[in-house]
C-alpha cells in the first residue's frame, strides 16, 4: 500500500501495488467536492485498509475500509467529539481505537482530546474514552496501537502528561497490579496506566 501525498481533498490517496511493479490498484475514488481519506493502515491478517474518510471535509466523519480481496466496503459513522487524527484496528478486527483530535484539526471546534477505545456497532462506533489529551496541543500526534494480543492500547510518549510515557492502557478487566479501573462513561483523568473494567467483556 501507498498514498499519493498532496491536498487530500484534489487525489486519490489509498493506493495499492504489488512489489513487482504489477496491479496498481486505486482504493478509494473521491465522489464528491471536498471529499479526503486518508491515514490509512492495514488490518492485522492484511486483509482489509481502513482509513479516515470525510464526505465533504470537516463534515461528516467515517471509519472506513475495504477488503482488498472482495471490495466490500465498510463504513463506520463517527461522531465529531470522537473524531481521530489516526484509528488503529485490534489484532481480532473487533475493536478500534483512536486518539482523537486536537485543538487546530479537521474536526474543530468540537472534538474531543482522548485517547477511545472504540466498539462497532450498527449505527457507528461508540466510543469508551481512555486517557484525557486536554492538556496536549497535538504538535506530537498521539498514533495509539494495540498490542499483538489485543488487552492493551498503547500511545507513544507524550512528556508531561503521564507519569510513565508510552504506557498501555488496559482494555478488559484489570489484573490486582493495576489500580485504576475507568467505568465506562466515567473517564480517569489521572494521566497514568488506565484498565477498562466493563468495555470489553
Amino acid at each position: 500500500m501507498f498514498c499519493h501525498e498532496g491536498p487530500w481533498h484534489e487525489l486519490d490517496r489509498i493506493w495499492t501495488i504489488r512489489t513487482d511493479g504489477t496491479g496498481l490498484t486505486r482504493q478509494h475514488t473521491r465522489q464528491i467536492d471536498m471529499e479526503i481519506a486518508g491515514h490509512e493502515f492495514f488490518s492485522a491478517d492484511g486483509r482489509t485498509i481502513w482509513y479516515d474518510l470525510q464526505t465533504p471535509k470537516s463534515e461528516v466523519f467515517w471509519l472506513a475500509g475495504v477488503d482488498l480481496a472482495t471490495n466490500h466496503r465498510t463504513r463506520y459513522a463517527v461522531a465529531r467529539a470522537h473524531w481521530s487524527v489516526h484509528f488503529n484496528v485490534s489484532p481480532d478486527g473487533k475493536l478500534f481505537a483512536g486518539d482523537g483530535g486536537g485543538p487546530h484539526s479537521v474536526a474543530a471546534p468540537g472534538n474531543g482530546q482522548w485517547i477511545y477505545l472504540f466498539t462497532p456497532g450498527p449505527i457507528g462506533l461508540t466510543a469508551t474514552p481512555l486517557v484525557d489529551l486536554s492538556a496536549h496541543d497535538y504538535g506530537l500526534e498521539p498514533n495509539v496501537s494495540f498490542t499483538l494480543d489485543g488487552r492493551w492500547a498503547r500511545e507513544p510518549a507524550l512528556p508531561g502528561l503521564c507519569p510513565q510515557p508510552g504506557g498501555p492502557v488496559r482494555l478488559r478487566p484489570a489484573s490486582p497490579r493495576i489500580a485504576s479501573p475507568v467505568v465506562p462513561g466515567r473517564p480517569n483523568r489521572s494521566g497514568s496506566d488506565f484498565a477498562v473494567s466493563q468495555a470489553v467483556q
